[in-house]
């Protein structure tokens, strides 16, 4: 039997999943492409907390699906 379950936006993918599995994944990718892609690597260490939060934010009040001001953050 087909699954009409729709496919998710990112920004819903990326809700669905706790902190720690991101986390696996960003280290999977980075092991994964090793030093061919040094930039992205280089951006992902700068990445600190808050922008972490700031990205959690978008996530939660749906900038994946419409534009969300910083009033919809708080």
């Amino acid at each position: 039997m087909p699954d009409n379950t729709p496919f998710p936006s990112y920004g819903d993918w990326l809700t669905a999943h706790d902190d720690a599995t991101l986390v696996d994944l960003l280290w999977r990718m980075r092991a994964f492409h090793g030093r061919t892609f040094t930039a992205d690597v280089a951006a992902l260490r700068q990445l600190d907390a808050r922008s972490l939060a700031v990205l959690h934010g978008l996530a939660r009040a749906g900038a994946a699906h419409h534009p969300v001001d910083a009033a919809s953050l708080s």
